[in-house]
């Protein structure tokens, strides 16, 4: 009976963090509907979009040229945050809406070149589309 107890615990505690692991480059909608996965394949870092499990954007390949870098190839994970909840409300004069309501997940994808420079890929997923922008850490905005 004991052995039983011990091997369910185990495999609910690595299963979970199997789980966690895979999860780590994806970042859902609210609703869970839309999602975004970031992937970097031979230093190349790319994205997909999935709308109800469904591949609706093919890997499109993230990075960019900046005259003393190039981040767009030799890339590598160096880590990826929790996620966090975007809400922003705001009004349009001459909408259908007057008043509107924002609400997104932000993931940031924390990327370094070969010779050490950084960039941040930013992911706001919200439950009408996403949106994603590049960030220098080492850099004055």
């Amino acid at each position: 009976m004991f052995n039983k107890f011990t091997f369910l615990f185990l495999l609910l505690v690595l299963g979970n963090k199997f789980l966690k692991a895979q999860d780590n480059n994806l970042i859902s909608s609210p609703d869970t509907k839309l999602s975004v996965k970031v992937t970097i394949k031979n230093g190349e870092a790319f994205y997909a979009v999935s709308y109800q499990r469904k591949t609706v954007l093919e890997d499109s390949a993230l990075g960019l040229l900046r005259n003393d870098e190039d981040f767009s190839q030799k890339l590598s994970m160096l880590s990826v945050s929790n996620i966090s909840t975007v809400s922003d409300s705001y009004t349009l004069q001459n909408s259908k809406r007057l008043l509107n309501q924002y609400n997104a997940n932000k993931r940031v994808f924390h990327l370094k070149t070969v010779s050490g420079k950084r960039i941040d890929v930013i992911f706001q997923v919200s439950n009408d589309g996403a949106a994603l922008r590049y960030y220098f850490p080492e850099k004055d905005a």
